[in-house]
Parts: structure tokens; sequence; C-alpha cells
């Protein structure tokens, strides 16, 4: 599927769509899309790309599970993109890190005493979040951060 067909099904999907869960998934497929537009990638690349979006067969939506199907497809292509290019989606350090600093913190907690958890729990956050910006602006500035917001304009619905 070529990257404009696949941005094309995708504006369909947002644009026929009520449930706030589908329009966030379309949201950053049509965004991902987007990025890899933007970054004039080499043709071999872009054909690896749209390669990638055939084999994933985004267009066959079982009945009945279509966020389901789609939510698992957005998973495979990040991580193939992250694979095969070293694209990361935007936020994706931020995650990783809040969540481990939570749990270091909150095991940190426990350690100290029962009282502390949800002090330790708030500092692992806090560093966890602080950490991971810290990738997310490393890797950005290296070119491989792929813009995930929301499309706007007149053609989309964005609530």
């Amino acid at each position: 599927m070529k990257i404009r067909e696949a941005q094309g099904f995708f504006r369909s999907l947002l644009i026929e769509t009520e449930k706030k869960s589908h329009r966030k998934t379309y949201n950053i497929f049509l965004g991902i899309l987007r990025s890899l537009e933007e970054k004039q990638l080499p043709e071999a690349d872009q054909f690896l790309i749209e390669d990638e979006l055939y084999r994933l067969n985004v267009a066959a939506i079982p009945e009945g599970k279509q966020h389901t199907y789609l939510s698992q497809r957005l998973k495979e292509f990040k991580k193939f993109l992250f694979d095969r290019f070293g694209f990361i989606a935007e936020g994706h350090y931020q995650e990783e890190y809040m969540s481990q600093g939570m749990i270091f913190g909150m095991l940190g907690g426990l350690i100290i005493g029962a009282i502390s958890m949800p002090v330790g729990l708030a500092i692992g956050l806090a560093i966890g979040v602080g950490l991971g910006q810290k990738k997310d602006k490393e890797v950005e500035e290296q070119g491989l951060v792929l813009k995930t917001k929301p499309i706007k304009g007149p053609d989309f619905q964005t609530n």
C-alpha cells in the first residue's frame, strides 16, 4: 500500500468514526505517515515502508474488530520503523522512562516504609519523566522522531 493510499484510507476512517479511542489511533497513523512523507526518504526506504504497509494489510479489517485490529497493526508498524530505521514516535522515551521511574520509586518507597511509598512513587515519576524528555530531545535532534499529533484542518474532525 502506498503511503498516500494509506493516508486516504485513515482519513476516511477518521471522518466516519465518532469514538475518541478510534480517532486517536487513526490520527497517530496519519501523523506517522505524514512525518515519513516529510522526511523525503530515499526511494528504496519508501518502498520498504510501502511493502510493510502492504504486509500489515491495514485495509482488510475484520468485521467488528476494527479498532483492535488497527491498534495491533499500529504497534507492529511502529516496531518495524524502529527496528529498520531507528524511528520512534514522539514521547516514546518519556512514556517508557516514566513507567520505569514509577516502579523504582514505588520499590524505594516500600523499602523505606509504607508511608514513603507515595513519595517514592512521585519522585520516581518525576525522575522518569525528566530522563525520558531528555532522551526524546536527543533523538529528535538526530531526526529520528515521527510526529504523531492529531491532524488539523478543514477535512478532519479532531474531537
